[in-house]
């Protein structure tokens, strides 16, 4: 109750939406829609199934994942185990991935027949490219991030993320002194119940994650056309074109990527006041 109330009292102190979410927990209640292929169900069920410590509300949602499937596919699950079976498990767990000190967005490759006239012209082109990176950043940016059609994500478990305990403060936070005392006693109430209790739904969004990110070139197009735009929340605002700057230094490909003000026409339902400005921008940084 006092993340909720934290987050009512950095709106009427005139902190955006988008920032004041920082203190909400991870049990507020949202809606998802998620798409996979039938072995990835298969194997999150079987995962669930497995009793290792998955929460009561995760093991309620994989029974009635695995009711639906059995459905659907009566011989799903028999054929996941005697698939499984044929191939040993990798033991590489996600956090060997990382150096612990990590930090900041970081290219990891792009592979694409790289010609510049061929990219302006076609969407295809775009569907050829491929571009991935580790980051990191706090929740409330992952769950924007992963929101970008076929993208493909792995995240760091909400365990670590909360033993470790780095927190991202927004801009509009950090230049409102009430705001930040608002801020910082929230998330202080939060690591002092989970560091007791060690329950994951206590967890404030503000908290910063590791995770992976791959993007076809059309969803990194339009991550880059959304995420740099003037109206984009200030941190997927500043990792978008930190991201960008390392990509241009590679290619002059992705000098054709940017907010919609620059590659084409506003498309925003409330267009900022600066997009002379923000084209010039765009135009100038080349890493």
């Amino acid at each position: 109750r006092a993340l909720f109330s934290s987050y009512d009292e950095l709106v009427a102190l005139g902190v955006p939406l988008e920032d004041a979410r920082y203190v909400l927990p991870m049990a507020t209640k949202t809606n998802n829609f998620v798409s996979t292929n039938l072995l990835s169900a298969v194997s999150y069920v079987s995962s669930v199934a497995s009793g290792a410590g998955f929460p009561e509300e995760e093991e309620l949602f994989a029974t009635r994942l695995e009711k639906l499937l059995l459905k659907a596919f009566p011989s799903a699950l028999k054929d996941y185990e005697l698939i499984k079976s044929r191939f040993k498990r990798s033991t590489t767990r996600f956090e060997d991935v990382f150096d612990k000190d990590f930090e900041g967005f970081l290219l990891d490759e792009y592979q694409a027949p790289l010609d510049y006239e061929f990219f302006n012209a076609s969407d295809l082109a775009l569907r050829c490219l491929r571009v991935s990176f580790f980051g990191e950043g706090s929740v409330a940016m992952m769950h924007q991030l992963i929101r970008h059609n076929d993208s493909v994500m792995i995240v760091e478990g909400f365990r670590s993320v909360g033993d470790r305990w780095r927190v991202v403060t927004p801009l509009s936070i950090q230049e409102n002194e009430e705001a930040w005392d608002v801020f910082d006693l929230s998330v202080g109430i939060a690591k002092d119940y989970y560091s007791t209790n060690h329950s994951l739904y206590v967890l404030p969004h503000a908290l910063s994650m590791r995770a992976y990110a791959s993007f076809d070139g059309l969803s990194f197009s339009n991550l880059v056309s959304q995420r740099s735009c003037e109206n984009a929340q200030y941190e997927i605002r500043s990792k978008t074109i930190d991201l960008l700057k390392q990509l241009r230094k590679e290619d002059e490909v992705f000098e054709l990527f940017g907010p919609s003000c620059y590659t084409g026409k506003c498309v925003e339902v409330w267009p900022c006041k600066i997009p002379k400005k923000d084209r010039v921008f765009f135009k100038s940084i080349s890493g």
